[in-house]
């Protein structure tokens, strides 16, 4: 083969090689470090590196399209691994309130949607793991299915204004009269300003101590209390009612162990599971034995491996979850 031959098939496979080229660079621009994964993902990144890279040329704060356009040959948004969406796919798709322009409230909606997705893959998470993630008194929990009943019961209560007490939740008003105490953007919770602690003597010689209330004023009317009975709560957990001809005196008298702990757990926030355990301890020195397992159960509620809690109420861990030691 003569040379100027193979000199002009050399030329011409360079050429061809070339072209090949152009036409696959066109169809597969670089791959960028940036991508979008379903309208969130690192969109807020990619809109950032276009500000810190100077094509915000007016430095109003907002990308028009034009200024968009100029920018795309640096900052490419990926379609797929090979594929990348053109300019005005891309501005659409990052424009997110569709005003014209990219800015800080395309950036907030991005973050908004990274932070539901990446919510979203914590819950199936931990759904896989019979886990749920929810929150009480501002706090949040990630709950077995003990722990859920046990949060629910709590929930209700702090809805229905209700305090722990002998093993079970009842409402304030049995305890005495209550001061509440605002705390911003969370349950309140209530200071007890005179209690309904008594001794109550009956006309049959019969003498007991726990909350008394007698249906003889404007609060009892309002708290729907009937006139000519008197209403008792014990620590066996019910309210007794009595007629008020069968009672001989009422001794009203503070310091009982009863009262400290209303006082006491009406002043303590559920989520506070330091405090919350503290008074469990101190309800067992007390003999308020109920009280110091609702306060444990609290306490599990946000540390689920509190070895403490765990003992008093009978169980262990597997895992994540609760078993009852046998």
């Amino acid at each position: 083969m003569n040379k100027p031959l193979i000199l002009f098939l050399a030329v011409t496979a360079l050429l061809a090689a070339a072209v090949v080229g152009v036409y696959y660079s066109a169809r597969n621009p670089e791959t960028p470090t940036q991508h979008v994964i379903k309208y969130g993902g690192s969109a807020r990144d990619f809109i950032l590196d276009y500000f810190k890279n100077g094509h915000d040329s007016d430095n109003d704060g907002r990308l028009s399209y034009e200024e968009f356009a100029r920018g795309y040959n640096d900052f490419r948004l990926n379609k797929s691994e090979r594929e990348v969406f053109d300019v005005k796919e891309a501005f659409k798709m990052l424009d997110a309130n569709a005003d014209g322009a990219l800015d800080k409230d395309d950036i907030e909606h991005f973050d908004k949607k990274r932070a539901e997705q990446e919510a979203m893959k914590r819950r199936e998470d931990l759904a896989r793991e019979g886990l749920l993630p929810l929150s009480l008194d501002g706090r949040e929990a990630v709950c077995n299915a003990v722990q859920r009943q046990w949060l629910d019961a709590e929930e209700g209560a702090l809805k229905r204004g209700e305090i722990p007490y002998a093993g079970t939740h009842f409402a304030r008003k049995w305890f005495g009269q209550w001061e509440e105490v605002p705390r911003k953007g969370l349950n309140p919770l209530y200071r007890l300003k005179q209690s309904y602690w008594a001794r109550l003597r009956f006309t049959s010689g019969k003498v007991i101590e726990a909350f008394v209330r007698e249906a003889k004023d404007a609060a009892a009317e309002k708290d729907g209390l009937a006139p000519g009975k008197v209403y008792v709560l014990g620590y066996d957990a019910r309210i007794e009612v009595f007629a008020a001809d069968s009672v001989a005196a009422v001794e009203c008298f503070a310091g009982s162990l009863q009262e400290k702990y209303v006082k006491s757990v009406g002043a303590t926030a559920v989520s506070e599971s330091g405090p919350q355990l503290e008074l469990a301890r101190q309800c067992l020195k007390d003999g308020l034995n109920a009280d110091a397992l609702t306060l444990y159960k609290r306490v599990l509620i946000f540390e689920h491996d509190n070895r403490e809690a765990l003992e008093a109420l009978g169980y262990k861990l597997n895992g994540r979850h609760y078993v009852k030691v046998k």
